[in-house]
């Protein structure tokens, strides 16, 4: 059954506008697959704002975990486009059907204000959930060379993940979620209750953490340097992180009452930016 791209690429606009206008610089064969990956991310993203207690969140994670399992639940997928189109790709291109097992556990972590403890667990779960998403691009573009990437997306996917949730500051504040690793609040004798107040040592937390997402930026273009160009396409969605760097640098504690992700137009600059230069 042919997949519906509209229904897709509509999705993907409404839900992830960055990864929609990434997708739109992709090359003609690899687009309709990878935006079905980026539909599918961003479906499981917003899984926190539909619900309002976790098991529910959980529930809808263990019907993706199924659905996406060898053979179970094939009938509810069939009759769901997003997961219909999802099991295609996951077919067509030989993709590991235990990473999207390991893609929703760690999900779980999201439904929850449970804080991360330290930048060994923050690189664990951005490892199982954005590193994860652009492995399964790589292995779209050219499953081959897919198999040298795993450190570019390592690292990429930290750097991005880090960019994120800067980006999204206010609105986990608001709801008490806090992505930043407890580790760079205990060096500076700040807790978790401090850090939500945004009173002292804020920007030096969120500068400690912005440096974190530095390193590992700095490390995957090292590595993403090394890929041939067509490879590349695979992080394009990587172009504004160092752009929300340096404006979260700027606002400080600010960040936390009001978002530093860039306007639409910046982030179209910069995907075309990365795309002419073949870097992000």
């Amino acid at each position: 059954m042919a997949i519906d791209e509209n229904l897709i690429s509509n999705h993907l606009r409404e839900h992830d506008k960055h990864r929609f206008l990434s997708s739109l610089l992709m090359s003609d064969d690899i687009r309709t697959p990878i935006s079905v990956l980026y539909a599918f991310n961003a479906e499981v993203s917003r899984i926190r704002d539909l619900i309002k207690e976790p098991l529910p969140g959980e529930i809808r994670l263990q019907w993706w975990r199924e659905v996406t399992a060898e053979s179970a639940r094939r009938e509810e997928a069939a009759a769901n486009p997003l997961a219909l189109a999802l099991n295609q790709i996951i077919d067509q291109y030989g993709i590991s059907r235990t990473s999207f097992d390991g893609y929703c556990r760690s999900r779980i972590f999201d439904l929850y204000d449970d804080p991360m403890p330290d930048k060994l667990t923050y690189e664990g779960y951005c490892g199982e959930t954005a590193s994860t998403l652009l492995q399964w691009t790589c292995q779209i573009i050219d499953s081959d060379i897919a198999k040298t990437t795993a450190n570019a997306c390592g690292h990429g996917g930290i750097a991005q993940s880090v960019a994120g949730h800067l980006a999204l500051l206010p609105q986990h504040i608001a709801r008490g979620q806090v992505y930043i690793p407890l580790e760079f609040m205990n060096d500076l004798d700040v807790d978790r209750a401090q850090f939500l107040s945004g009173k002292d040592k804020t920007a030096e937390i969120l500068n400690r953490f912005i440096g974190f997402g530095e390193m590992h930026l700095s490390k995957a273009r090292d590595e993403i340097a090394k890929l041939p160009h067509p490879m590349r396409q695979a992080f394009l969605p990587l172009a504004s992180t160092e752009r929300i760097f340096m404006r979260t640098r700027k606002a400080g504690a600010g960040a936390l009452s009001s978002s530093v992700a860039p306007a639409t137009w910046l982030s179209q600059w910069d995907l075309w930016q990365s795309k002419r230069k073949g870097m992000i």
